[in-house]
C-alpha cells in the first residue's frame, strides 16, 4: 500500500483502559445487555471518558464469550481520578444474578501511540477513533 493512502495522526495524552471480560455463554446475551447500560454510566461521569467500544472475540470455544470494553481518556491522571474515586462502586455495580458467570481476566491503562486510517477504503474524509 502506498504511504499516500494511509494517514498517521500521533497521539497526545490519549490513554486506553481496557476490561478484558469472559462470561458464561448461557449467560453472555443478559451481560451484554447490563454491559451496555454500565457503560454509558462510565460515559456520564464528569470529566472522565470520551468514548468506550465494545467488542467480542471471535473464537471456536462455545462455553465463553470473551468481551473487551475500551474506554478512551486523556491522561493517567484521569485514569487515576477513576480508580481512586470511581472504580470501587462502578465495579461492584455488577448484578448478583451474573455472581459466578463471568470474570474479569485483565484491566490495564495502555498509551495510544497513533492512529493509522487507510483512506483509500473509507469513503470519509475526517475520522475519529
Amino acid at each position: 500500500m502506498s504511504q499516500s493512502h494511509v494517514i498517521r495522526r500521533p497521539e497526545e495524552n490519549a490513554y486506553v483502559y481496557e476490561v478484558c471480560i469472559s462470561v458464561d455463554a448461557d449467560a453472555a446475551a443478559d451481560y451484554r445487555h447490563w454491559l451496555n447500560g454500565h457503560i454509558h454510566e462510565m460515559l456520564e461521569l464528569p470529566d472522565l471518558f470520551h468514548g468506550a467500544e465494545l467488542l467480542e472475540e471471535v473464537h471456536d470455544d462455545a462455553s465463553k464469550a470473551n468481551l473487551y470494553v475500551r474506554y478512551s481518556l486523556p491522561s493517567k491522571e484521569k485514569y487515576r481520578e477513576y480508580v481512586d474515586t470511581h472504580a470501587p462502586k462502578m465495579r461492584g455495580a455488577v448484578p448478583e444474578k451474573f455472581n459466578g458467570r463471568f470474570t474479569i481476566t485483565a484491566r490495564r491503562l495502555v498509551h495510544k501511540l497513533e492512529t493509522f486510517k487507510n483512506v483509500a477504503k473509507s469513503s470519509v474524509s475526517g475520522y475519529v477513533f
